[in-house]
Protein backbone atom coordinates (compact mmCIF):
# COMPACT_ATOMS: atom_id res chain seq x y z
CA UNK A 1 0.00 0.00 0.00
CA UNK A 2 1.14 3.52 -0.78
CA UNK A 3 0.05 6.84 0.74
CA UNK A 4 -0.56 9.73 -1.66
CA UNK A 5 -1.36 13.36 -0.84
CA UNK A 6 -3.14 15.96 -2.95
CA UNK A 7 -5.16 19.15 -2.71
CA UNK A 8 -8.34 17.49 -3.95
CA UNK A 9 -9.81 14.19 -5.17
CA UNK A 10 -12.23 13.99 -8.10
CA UNK A 11 -14.96 11.39 -7.48
CA UNK A 12 -16.10 11.73 -11.08
CA UNK A 13 -12.70 11.18 -12.72
CA UNK A 14 -11.28 9.05 -9.85
CA UNK A 15 -8.16 11.18 -10.03
CA UNK A 16 -5.90 13.20 -7.74
CA UNK A 17 -5.58 16.94 -8.36
CA UNK A 18 -2.49 18.96 -7.44
CA UNK A 19 -0.36 16.13 -6.09
CA UNK A 20 1.59 17.01 -2.92
CA UNK A 21 4.77 15.46 -1.63
CA UNK A 22 4.84 14.26 1.97
CA UNK A 23 6.64 17.37 3.25
CA UNK A 24 4.11 19.73 1.60
CA UNK A 25 1.21 17.69 3.01
CA UNK A 26 2.84 17.97 6.45
CA UNK A 27 3.07 21.76 6.04
CA UNK A 28 -0.61 21.91 5.02
CA UNK A 29 -1.44 19.97 8.19
CA UNK A 30 0.70 22.19 10.42
CA UNK A 31 -0.77 25.36 8.87
CA UNK A 32 -4.32 23.96 9.16
CA UNK A 33 -4.85 24.05 5.39
CA UNK A 34 -7.09 21.43 3.72
CA UNK A 35 -5.56 18.45 1.92
CA UNK A 36 -6.47 14.89 0.98
CA UNK A 37 -4.63 11.68 1.88
CA UNK A 38 -5.22 8.54 -0.18
CA UNK A 39 -4.19 5.03 0.78
CA UNK A 40 -3.89 3.06 -2.46
CA UNK A 41 -2.69 -0.21 -3.85
CA UNK A 42 -1.51 -0.24 -7.49
CA UNK A 43 -2.69 3.39 -7.83
CA UNK A 44 -6.28 2.31 -7.00
CA UNK A 45 -7.61 4.09 -3.91
CA UNK A 46 -8.64 1.90 -1.01
CA UNK A 47 -9.20 4.65 1.56
CA UNK A 48 -9.64 8.38 1.16
CA UNK A 49 -9.30 10.98 3.94
CA UNK A 50 -10.05 14.66 3.47
CA UNK A 51 -8.60 16.94 6.15
CA UNK A 52 -10.45 20.23 6.55
CA UNK A 53 -8.77 22.27 9.26
CA UNK A 54 -10.19 25.35 10.96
Amino acid sequence: MQMYYCDEWSDIKKKRWNILDEHTAYLHHQEKQPYTAILAEDEKPGSLWVFMMN
